[in-house]
């Protein structure tokens, strides 16, 4: 029996893809083969109902996503903890004997970690890598140092792959994991100081839309955003079960964080009002001006007035209550946000905002919320420009407003401008007026006919693309493995 070890590293809206493209395959290729998915602890909770319905084991890793105080942390002490990452990552995988394995560019080590298993892998961007090149420096400094492997590279046709993203294997740290834990050789590619190439390298597949990102990508195969409505119907069901108890027992669970959320956002139906989804992913621990408290008082403030001028109120996801963000929320305390600081997959609370809850059974809820007659608020999404974050809110045609920290994020804030789908505004808090504009672009159009455009196209593309997907999982697993023989 065939076992695929998916591994992922990062927050919650990097392991989501993985999740969908294990799904797809469970359903679509194999209900026989063995699938686990890595990840760390902490970041699996809202998709156990999926694991349970599509056969999908878990594997958790000892350290969190995010560590709670990692705007603390040194860079000895963040490399310490990525160290330990890398050899949780070797020591699942040895207890887990794949045979193949599918990791994120954020979690390279797989790569090796194949190797030293004698397994296939395939790689997988969440992002354009170009927008994170290989260093100017890197080809010169190669040569300098690795002459033979270079020209082997080069005749073997491989040497772009390298330049893409494979350059990272060769930095000094990753040399370290392969020789101290893997015990190979720290040089990709060199054993027992013969060169030696496989017959076939590692597929590049990106989980991006090519018609979104055309003309930005030049290297891999882009199989489109990675979004399933199986799969996300699979896990609102279960959080429409503990919201629906909330919502017929609401004098029992009044304080229940559910039953809260229902509450506010029945009012604000009841009131005719907008709505605006508003969260920053893991970026409200992870950046550091989140932690700065002049900072996250002013965009309180800022966001408060922004919703007050044009008649919205809000549901804003947090990470949790521990952090800079909440606490500055609580002391201005704004009628019109109400604060969620819990886990929550993004399609169920937005389909909870645009199509309210009702006493009826799931299947009626989903069936019916997919009619537009029966939407109750004109929506907006206001997030940091997440991959997964943005891909959701497109896949439910909502307009959205970028607010871009870090990563890639820039990339999609342009992106989503370019394509008139959302909107980019700036970190820069004093720049009021930008906000305004975006935020009324984004209410404006009530039939939101270019996201639904964006829509359709997406959710056509990310069909064919989780199916081309699944089949480059298939064909590497048959592919030979041996080397094509020493080059020196």
């Amino acid at each position: 029996m065939n076992h695929i070890v998916f591994l992922a590293l990062g927050s919650r809206g990097d392991l989501q893809p993985l999740v969908v493209l294990a799904t797809h395959y469970r359903q679509t290729v194999s209900r026989k083969d063995r699938i686990t998915i890595v990840s760390p602890f902490d970041i699996h909770a809202p998709f156990r109902s999926v694991f349970d319905d599509y056969s999908l084991s878990h594997y958790a890793l000892p350290t969190p996503s995010t560590p709670a105080n990692s705007q603390a942390l040194s860079d000895e002490v963040k490399q310490q903890i990525r160290w330990s990452e890398a050899k949780f990552l070797w020591q699942a995988c040895e207890q887990l004997c794949p045979t193949v394995i599918v990791f994120t560019t954020f979690a390279l080590e797989g790569w090796s970690i194949a190797e030293k298993l004698s397994v296939p892998s395939v790689a997988i961007s969440l992002f354009p890598l170009d927008c994170f090149p290989c260093p100017p420096s890197f080809e010169s400094m190669f040569i300098s140092e690795l002459p033979e492997l270079h020209h082997a590279l080069r005749s073997h046709g491989s040497w772009n792959n390298v330049l893409h993203w494979m350059w990272h294997l060769f930095l000094e740290n990753h040399g370290t994991f392969r020789e101290e834990i893997l015990d190979l050789n720290p040089v990709p590619f060199v054993c027992d100081e013969d060169i030696q190439l496989p017959a076939t390298f590692t597929p590049l597949l990106y989980a991006l839309d090519h018609t979104i990102c055309e003309g930005d990508i030049h290297h891999g195969t882009t199989v489109g955003f990675f979004w399933d409505k199986n799969l996300f119907q699979s896990t609102c069901r279960s959080y429409y079960a503990i919201a629906m108890y909330a919502y017929q027992n609401v004098e029992t669970y009044s304080a229940d964080p559910i039953a809260c959320l229902s509450r506010f956002i029945r009012c604000a139906h009841d009131q005719k009002r907008k709505l605006v989804y508003i969260g920053f992913g893991s970026m409200d621990q992870l950046h550091p001006t989140f932690h700065d408290p002049e900072f996250v008082c002013k965009l309180v403030r800022l966001v408060g007035s922004v919703l007050e001028q044009v008649d919205a109120a809000a549901v804003w996801v947090m990470s949790n209550t521990d952090i800079a963000l909440y606490k500055a929320f609580k002391k201005t305390s704004n009628p019109n946000i109400h604060v969620y600081p819990h886990a929550i997959p993004h399609v169920f609370l937005l389909m909870m905002m645009q199509y309210g809850m009702s006493d009826q059974s799931f299947d009626d809820w989903w069936s019916t919320s997919t009619e537009p007659k029966q939407t109750r608020a004109r929506l907006g999404a206001i997030h940091h420009g997440g991959a997964g974050t943005l891909a959701s809110i497109l896949s439910q045609a909502i307009p959205q407003v970028i607010m871009p920290l870090m990563f890639d994020q820039f990339f999609w804030a342009d992106k989503a401008t370019e394509l008139n789908f959302g909107k980019k505004v700036p970190c820069d808090l004093s720049e009021y007026s930008a906000w305004i504009e975006a935020v009324e672009w984004m209410i404006s159009d009530p039939e939101c006919t270019n996201q639904k455009r964006w829509q359709k196209t997406m959710m056509s593309n990310t069909v064919c693309g989780l199916a081309k997907a699944a089949e480059t999982i298939s064909r590497v697993m048959i592919q030979d493995l041996s080397p094509s023989g020493p080059l020196s």
